[in-house]
């Protein structure tokens, strides 16, 4: 991944071709973290599959206080949503800045519509064949991690 990177931020030729659909994926993963960041959301929470949102307060010892930091702001598009904090999901959800987009996904993962695992595979795997990656749709993100206006979904 460190060489993809590094070959597509030099402008090597091969670099930029065969190592796009990584370099994309990356900036997925680097926006998500920045949004964790924003949020207060500690690391060592979102590599968990056990861990329940902290927006989620449905029981106790569900997401010990030392993994949320106070932040000052939150973006409008980060706050979480009554869907949020009433209903059991995993944090990597509330990454995302789109409301309506994290209540359909909690909705569907409550009724057991598809699975989370899968999606996740699916807008971020990294690993598999250079074939395979480049031809599988994925998410962009173009500018701030926060804005919805900088995401964009590609289906290839």
């Amino acid at each position: 991944m460190k060489q993809a990177y590094e070959d597509y931020s030099l402008s090597l030729e091969a670099g930029r071709r065969t190592n796009l659909h990584i370099v994309v994926r990356l900036n997925v993963l680097n926006a998500l973290a920045r949004n964790a960041v924003v949020m207060g959301f500690a690391a060592e929470g979102l590599c968990h599959d056990a861990f329940v949102s902290p927006y989620c307060q449905l029981g106790p010892g569900l997401w010990p206080l030392s993994y949320i930091s106070s932040t000052p702001s939150v973006p409008s598009n980060l706050q979480s949503t009554d869907v949020q904090r009433s209903t059991p999901h995993h944090p990597w959800i509330d990454l995302f800045p789109f409301p309506r987009f994290r209540d359909n996904m909690i909705h569907a993962l409550s009724v057991r519509s598809f699975d989370e695992d899968e999606l996740c595979l699916d807008m971020m795997e990294l690993d598999g064949s250079l074939h395979q990656l480049d031809k599988k749709p994925s998410v962009m993100v173009w500018g701030e991690s926060w804005d919805m206006r900088s995401w964009e979904a590609s289906m290839v």
